[in-house]
């Protein structure tokens, strides 16, 4: 089947889909407010059924309609909605949609929202700042960590985190030193997963250099070239303490490495803390995470890339009133903590005083196990970076590139020895670039 057919048959399914969305009543008084989420698994949908609960107590003319649905379809959904004037009120979702739904004209500024909530992350602020205003919340981040095993690495007389790239490549030769038989030194994500990007990316930021220009053209492979060699050579050194067959593994294959004792460390997301307390516990007292350290001579740069919630544009003000409403209650309190603990340390908080103002988020035992990382993470988000703003203002074609498989692929090509560093970056390039031109 052509891409296009493929297309348009996914568009005809999700026009049919939408012959069965509850409608909207608004009867008297009662406002009905319909939010889209993908977060489907059931701890978060148990946590947005408290959210919702609570919020009607306090607002009894509004009943909120939850619509959960797929990431892969969200987008195209809401954009068929808003067409047919049914757009959904609030969508939690991605700064690459509100990019595109601030473009098109279909989301509400959210400037007042941000003030009432009072300590959002001002970085985060700017960052998702368009054309002077700010058209999505920050409700979440997730970043990427550097975890090793602390009884290990003390075994090999290494007391201290690793400051630099070369103390971590020290930190894994000892690892490779003492590490039982069947115990790689390393591993990290690579093919099957986009998040494997983020490691070329995460590793560029902490050697000074950017993914893209300003224009959203690469920047990787011109001003930055040098740069990003040295990244790919670093992850050639990195793959080295590898375990055998880890080019090809996605998130789950990796993470599983790491927490079945078959790798000593792992560069992953923040939600292998909940994984880990999952399937092997234990091995939480073992762990050590820490935020990627830089090349030498560098600041560190904390990777984080948030959901947000957007508030679409309604004839009836009042349901832009209740949305707004709702995001506010959602941020705040209890609520807030119980949305972020139903997955403790991959959803982490974006406001600058919630640890001090919300004691009862580090009741759970993952956060409060590592405080001390929760609260390095949220003193570097005065420092992080997001692919689709890394100079500040949000970069419309990065979208395009994020998406696409150029990266994941030829970092792999190259750590298998296919082809060079140079061949690499050049066909990356050539791709992230055709995408951002459209051509």
């Amino acid at each position: 089947m052509s891409v296009q057919k493929f297309r348009w048959t996914l568009l005809l399914l999700i026009a049919f889909s939408l012959l069965t969305i509850p409608a909207v009543a608004q009867d008297g008084d009662l406002v009905g407010i319909r939010f889209m989420t993908d977060e489907t698994d059931p701890v978060s949908i148990e946590a947005d059924n408290y959210i919702v609960e609570t919020f009607q107590e306090a607002y009894p003319t509004v009943r909120m309609i939850p619509e959960y649905v797929t990431s892969g379809n969200m987008y195209e959904k809401a954009i068929l909605l808003a067409s047919t004037g049914m757009a959904p009120d609030l969508l939690y979702g991605t700064l690459g949609q509100a990019i595109d739904f601030q473009a098109l004209g279909l989301i509400e500024p959210l400037d007042d929202v941000a003030a009432q909530i009072g300590d959002l992350d001002p970085q985060l602020v700017e960052q998702y700042t368009i054309d002077g205003n700010l058209y999505s919340i920050p409700a979440q981040t997730g970043s990427f960590l550097y975890y090793y095993r602390s009884d290990l690495a003390e075994q090999a007389g290494i007391t201290e985190p690793p400051t630099d790239w070369m103390e971590w490549l020290a930190l894994l030769a000892a690892l490779d030193g003492v590490a039982p038989e069947g115990t790689a030194a390393f591993t990290h994500i690579s093919g099957g997963s986009r998040n494997a990007q983020i490691i070329f990316f995460q590793h560029l930021w902490n050697n000074g250099g950017f993914v893209f220009n300003p224009d959203g053209t690469s920047a990787f492979d011109t001003t930055y070239r040098v740069e990003s060699i040295e990244v790919l050579n670093f992850m050639k050194e990195l793959s080295q303490y590898a375990p055998e067959g880890f080019l090809g593994k996605g998130d789950i294959e990796a993470g599983l490495d790491y927490i079945n004792g078959s790798a000593a460390s792992i560069l992953f997301s923040t939600r292998l803390f909940s994984q880990i307390y999952a399937a092997n516990p234990d091995l939480l007292d073992d762990t050590v995470a820490i935020i990627p350290p830089p090349a030498p001579g560098h600041d560190p740069i904390l990777f984080a890339g948030p959901n947000v919630w957007m508030v679409f544009k309604q004839d009836d003000p009042r349901r832009v009133q209740a949305a707004k409403d709702y995001i506010v209650h959602f941020m705040t309190g209890d609520r807030y903590a119980r949305f972020l603990n139903a997955v403790p340390m991959h959803l982490l908080p974006t406001r600058t005083n919630f640890l001090t103002e919300t004691p009862e988020y580090l009741d759970n035992p993952i956060t409060s196990h590592f405080q001390s990382t929760l609260t390095q993470i949220i003193g570097g988000l005065g420092t992080s970076r997001y692919v689709f703003n890394e100079y500040g203002p949000p970069i419309a074609t990065a979208g395009a590139a994020w998406g696409s498989s150029a990266m994941v692929n030829n970092v792999e090509q190259f750590l298998a020895g296919n082809i060079t560093a140079e061949e690499a970056i050049d066909n990356i390039a050539a791709e992230f670039n055709a995408l951002a031109t459209g051509s």
